[in-house]
């Protein structure tokens, strides 16, 4: 999983479609998004985006965080992620957001995660 995020930090660098965005207040780090290129786009009818990571700490949900670097990374665009079964708060975050799940599930070193895909006009 380092190795992951060391490629997309290292991609983001140089300027390819990966992309890592933060939300800082003064040094204090609140959020962040990572997107690029899907690693199931290759599959029919499955967004080329993909939406990586989005997390934003506890004592900011609710304010409109989330949904900043939802829009600031993929804006209204087509795009697929991967979301932990039990993470119900993200499911119904990105269920707000035009997202619902394909029903392909994997079983990735942290836990049971589903896909979740948004076509243009779905939200």
């Amino acid at each position: 999983m380092v190795e992951r995020w060391r490629e997309t930090l290292t991609a983001a660098a140089r300027g390819d479609r990966d992309r890592f965005l933060v939300v800082r207040s003064g040094e204090r780090l609140i959020g962040f998004v990572s997107c690029g290129p899907g690693r199931d786009a290759t599959q029919a009818l499955i967004p080329d985006t993909e939406l990586q990571a989005l997390n934003v700490r506890a004592e900011a949900h609710g304010q409109g965080v989330g949904l900043a670097l939802l829009q600031a990374a993929i804006g209204g665009a087509s795009a697929h992620l991967w979301v932990l079964e039990g993470n119900h708060r993200a499911i119904r975050f990105y269920e707000k957001h035009g997202f619902v799940a394909d029903g392909a599930t994997k079983q990735d070193a942290v836990g049971l995660e589903r896909r979740m895909v948004r076509h243009d006009g779905d939200h």
